[in-house]
């Protein structure tokens, strides 16, 4: 993120002032925020000042700048009219979500701030969505990635500088800081590391030898797809007992077979395996794979020869 040299020093001086123990939004302000699901910029201020004094905003920190450098949209909300005749006068705001995720963007930088309640009230307005903004998908996992998200890079506008100091320091909460200026004392980048972050293994891209399937190793995302795929494809290549039907096997040597005298629940299963195998095969002829010979039939899969 770009800012002007004056913000990155304020803010490399506020992170050096003894620091508040981290605290939540007062309650009234977080009912009033999480009920109307909006919030202005000078409520937001009086909340920022309460989570953390170093902030002092707008002079340390402006959110109406900040919400712009981050792309967090203002919007013109009305008060509900009760007739469609009514006049009413519009309040430039940020949605609920929106002040929460810029909050948790001052707490990466390294502030002593506590949104957990926040995010816990506003969570459920968004688990059932099938869409999320980013700012959303930041309170959805916030328990998760709090003190474990990338480091935050503040950068001055490019400018003709003499020589270069750096200095650094750690928070309270264990956020290393790391500051540079020029010769003439003005801020050229400030950078914060969390203290649980670990970076991410190398990413490539490979095939696997066995399905044939290309996909990003080191990303989650696409190693969860593979092993999914391949689970599908071995199902037919090389059908393997079935765990269900191997214990059942064990106390029944009959278990696999089906008849009128089997339990409904059994049957179940076993309708349940038989579309399962038929869903592999139809992976497996769709990747080119020739199929078993036995045809991943569910005595196979269950140890039993045809």
């Amino acid at each position: 993120m770009e800012l002007e040299p004056g913000v990155i020093d304020a803010l490399w001086r506020a992170l050096q002032r003894p620091a508040p123990k981290p605290r939540s939004i007062p309650k009234g302000a977080e009912d009033r925020l999480v009920e109307s699901g909006w919030v202005s910029d000078t409520v937001l201020e009086d909340i920022i000042l309460a989570l953390d004094r170093r902030l002092d905003p707008p002079t340390v920190f402006d959110p109406a700048d900040f919400a712009s450098k981050l792309n967090i949209p203002h919007r013109i909300v009305y008060p509900r009219p009760e007739r469609r005749s009514d006049d009413v006068m519009g309040f430039r705001q940020l949605a609920a979500a929106d002040a929460a995720a810029l909050f948790i963007w001052l707490e990466r930088l390294g502030f002593s701030i506590d949104v957990s309640s926040l995010c816990i009230r506003l969570r459920p307005q968004i688990q059932g969505r099938s869409h999320l903004t980013d700012e959303e998908i930041s309170v959805l996992f916030y328990d998760g990635n709090r003190h474990r998200m990338s480091p935050v890079s503040l950068s001055a506008p490019h400018r003709p500088w003499r020589g270069m100091n750096t200095a650094k320091f750690k928070t309270a909460s264990d956020y290393r800081i790391e500051y540079t200026a020029d010769d003439d004392g003005v801020a050229i980048s400030l950078s914060v590391h969390a203290p649980k972050y670990r970076k991410p293994p190398a990413t490539q891209s490979i095939e696997c030898p066995g399905c044939r399937l290309t996909y990003v190793k080191g990303s989650p995302t696409d190693e969860r797809e593979h092993r999914k795929v391949h689970r599908r494809w071995s199902a037919v290549i090389d059908p393997k007992p079935h765990r269900k039907f191997a214990h059942a096997l064990e106390r029944d040597i009959d278990a696999a077979w089906v008849d009128a005298d089997m339990e409904i629940g059994a049957y179940g299963e076993i309708e349940g395996f038989r579309e399962y195998m038929l869903e592999a095969a139809q992976a497996s002829a769709a990747s080119g794979a020739a199929p078993p010979e036995n045809g991943g039939s569910v005595q196979a899969a269950a140890g039993v020869s045809a």
